[in-house]
């Protein structure tokens, strides 16, 4: 889909992909150079182009996951132009923080992605740090799966291959509650609760993008606008701080 929307305007859009983990947990990580030459062709393909703009390491568990060819394999899709950028998308993130700080300093890695959202800022301290060694911040989840995007109520009941399926019924409701502590955040131009959490990370000043997840054209054009808000005030931003008890670990 994404390769068919490029169209003529390929130089002006940035392309991410990721490699070396599959959809299911059970899979083997492919974190090595047959892997991540393979991944880059398939997705060269698909996408009908000749370049992706950034590629990331797809949430790797360990550096036992990492084999050593990888980098070296990574320098050679560069020197062929078939890649400008690598990034660490980041999960698990007590266990693996430490991969992307090493990684940063070495520079291995130009971009980082992770998990930040009014719900969860456990990230914040890599973020400033990483941000202040001028590298860049893509931050997901930061509608933190569906609680901040306005259609979760106490009452939802989740299908079994939603990912919100693991909380129970007292962490829902825990979730809500906090989320309508934060309905202040709604005013002027604010129009709706994922337009504030959208605009609350874009308030961090080491941020370079926010994956909105958008499913349609409205969704999207709401995070557009999200975007050209006038950031929060300091006051507010500490009255979220103050509301802020917890980190709501990801689904």
């Amino acid at each position: 889909m994404l390769g068919r929307g490029h169209g003529a305007d390929r130089d002006s859009v940035l392309t991410s992909t990721k490699f070396g983990r599959r959809s299911t947990q059970r899979a083997a990580p492919n974190f090595h150079a047959q892997g991540v030459c393979e991944s880059v062709e398939n997705s060269l393909k698909r996408l009908g182009t000749d370049h992706i703009d950034i590629l990331f390491f797809h949430s790797p568990f360990s550096l036992d996951d990492i084999r050593d060819d990888v980098w070296q394999a990574l320098t050679d899709l560069k020197q062929q132009g078939k890649i400008r950028v690598i990034g660490h998308s980041i999960s698990m993130f007590q266990d693996t923080q430490q991969m992307a700080r090493d990684w940063a300093i070495e520079r291995k890695i130009d971009v980082i992605q992770g998990v930040y959202s009014l719900m969860n800022r456990e990230s914040s301290s890599l973020i400033h740090d990483l941000g202040e060694q001028g590298i860049g911040i893509f931050a997901r989840e930061s509608l933190a799966n569906g609680f901040l995007s306005g259609a979760i109520t106490r009452d939802t009941v989740f299908a079994d291959n939603n990912l919100n399926k693991r909380y129970d019924r007292e962490e829902i409701t825990a979730r809500v509650d906090y989320i309508e502590n934060l309905s202040f955040l709604i005013r002027d131009s604010v129009k709706n609760m994922p337009q504030a959490a959208l605009r609350w990370v874009l308030d961090n000043p080491h941020i370079s993008l926010v994956l909105s997840g958008a499913m349609n054209p409205a969704e999207l054009q709401d995070a557009i606008e999200a975007s050209n808000i006038s950031r929060f005030t300091d006051s507010e931003h500490q009255r979220t701080q103050k509301l802020h008890t917890q980190d709501f670990q990801a689904a």
